[in-house]
């Protein structure tokens, strides 16, 4: 059996003494390091959070970004066909008058030519059938 003599007082002194040593030596630095370390690893955690949140609102912002050049773009190019659309219409208008005007001169032209050759042909006709009339009868 168990004797409690003066030796297990000395033993529980010792038991002691070391437990307090190490909980000064070891288990409290380590404790320590170990709260840095999850501290760290948690802000690390943290910051890489805000990076990636940051990093999706940059991603958005350029979407968005993205999103209204192409529809300031579209819009743009719209108002630039309009315009051109209305230019080539006043471009073709302005022809089809020209061509028009030149057609009605060219035609009021031939049309007084026309008369100027019938009224020479009916003069120089009464002269040709007494001529023809003439060789006719002889």
């Amino acid at each position: 059996m168990i004797e409690i003599d003066a030796t297990f007082w000395v033993q529980l002194v010792n038991f002691i003494v070391s437990l307090i040593f190490l909980n000064f030596m070891l288990i409290k630095p380590i404790r320590g390091i170990i709260k840095k370390r999850s501290d760290s690893i948690s802000s690390t955690l943290n910051e890489t959070d805000s990076f990636a949140n940051a990093a999706e609102a940059k991603i958005k912002n350029y979407e968005k970004a993205l999103a209204d050049a192409r529809k300031q773009g579209a819009e743009q190019r719209m108002t630039l066909k309009d315009q051109g659309l209305k230019e080539e219409k006043h471009l073709v208008d302005s022809a089809g008058k020209g061509a028009q005007d030149a057609l009605t001169a060219a035609r009021s032209e031939i049309a007084k030519q026309v008369k100027v050759a019938m009224d020479s042909l009916k003069a120089q006709a009464d002269a040709l059938a007494q001529k023809a009339v003439g060789k006719v009868l002889g």
